[in-house]
């Protein structure tokens, strides 16, 4: 219930059909105002010194325009920290999407190729992508979708989404993974949201 609120509050279903990025730090920074600064408006005139069925439009009008700049600073505010928020997780996924080639290249051709470790850190990679609303920027959903070509890293997805995020990543890329249900689920990977980067 509280998870489902702040995911609501914080503008996060705006993340649903667009990845993360500046419209959409934007957008969510504008929603997330619309609904603040009418609180804040209102403890301002339920503690003023004026009785508040004095109020009227007059004075209403008059507290607006008092506390304007307040829908400013909240708005700087929660776009400071939506921006602050993506731009470290669009650091982090491109550093390890650096180390993941990094490592790719080091190894022989037929090594690389095959390597279960290298599969399930692309997987990682992937899951935290999709976990992170970055997947469908074009930049990692070129990547992502050469991924999902080889099945060894289809598995290896599928293994770490549970079924309803899993059904999200299939509309997102337009794709078919299967799920297993009655499959155990794999530990989870080092750099997976769920360990921390």
């Amino acid at each position: 219930m509280i998870d489902k609120l702040s995911h609501f509050l914080s503008g996060e279903f705006l993340l649903r059909k667009r990845p993360n990025g500046g419209g959409v730090i934007l957008a969510r920074s504008l929603f997330v105002t619309s609904w603040f600064y009418p609180i804040a408006l209102g403890i301002k005139i339920f503690t003023s010194e004026r009785p508040v069925h004095c109020s009227s439009f007059t004075a209403l009008l008059a507290d607006v325009n008092a506390t304007i700049p307040w829908a400013g600073a909240i708005f700087a505010g929660v776009y400071t920290v939506f921006y602050t928020r993506y731009s470290s997780q669009w650091l982090y996924l491109a550093s390890v999407y650096n180390k993941i080639i990094e490592v790719k290249v080091s190894l022989p051709k037929n090594v690389a190729a095959r390597n279960d470790s290298l599969v399930d850190w692309q997987a990682g990679f992937v899951s935290d992508a999709f976990t992170l609303h970055l997947d469908t920027k074009p930049i990692f959903k070129g990547v992502i979708e050469h991924w999902l070509t080889d099945e060894d890293m289809k598995r290896a997805i599928v293994s770490n989404l549970d079924a309803n995020d899993l059904h999200e990543f299939n509309v997102r890329h337009e794709c078919k993974l299967c799920v297993c249900l009655n499959s155990s689920k794999a530990s989870p990977l080092v750099g997976h949201p769920e360990t921390g980067p």
